[in-house]
């Protein structure tokens, strides 16, 4: 009987596991394109951070930008602080630059902040692909 009761306990804990419930609304932020992008040269980063989406859903949409550098284990640090812009355009590029970068691995971190039309806010966050100067 115990052993019954066990199989049927861990087959429920599987079925709980494999559900994915989700709430997302007709204009899910997640499906508009963010992205990251860091190229360096020479010792100078070009941080770049793009959003868009074409069906006129973006009331407004704040990013924020920063240049991190690893520094132990999963830890980062931001090198030179933040960038801001905000836009109530369906479509912005933000660039920026920073230079004279002492060897290490570096990455931009991208906080897109989108309000969409039907009032819906939300924050996500893209990296870029990690850079190393050695």
């Amino acid at each position: 009987m115990k052993k019954i009761v066990s199989i049927l306990l861990i087959f429920s804990v599987i079925i709980a596991l494999c559900l994915n419930v989700s709430a997302a609304s007709v204009y899910d932020v997640g499906s508009f394109s963010k992205t990251s992008y860091l190229s360096i040269t020479n010792g100078q980063a070009t941080c770049k951070s793009s959003y868009s989406e074409s069906n006129g859903n973006t009331a407004s949409v704040k990013i924020t930008q920063s240049l991190e550098k690893h520094s132990f284990l999963w830890f980062w640090d931001t090198v030179g602080g933040e960038w801001t812009t905000n836009s109530k355009k369906s479509s912005v590029s933000f660039t920026n630059y920073k230079s004279g970068l002492a060897s290490g691995t570096y990455r931009v971190k991208s906080v897109f902040t989108v309000t969409t039309t039907s009032g819906q806010t939300e924050t996500v966050t893209v990296y870029s692909a990690e850079k190393t100067i050695s």
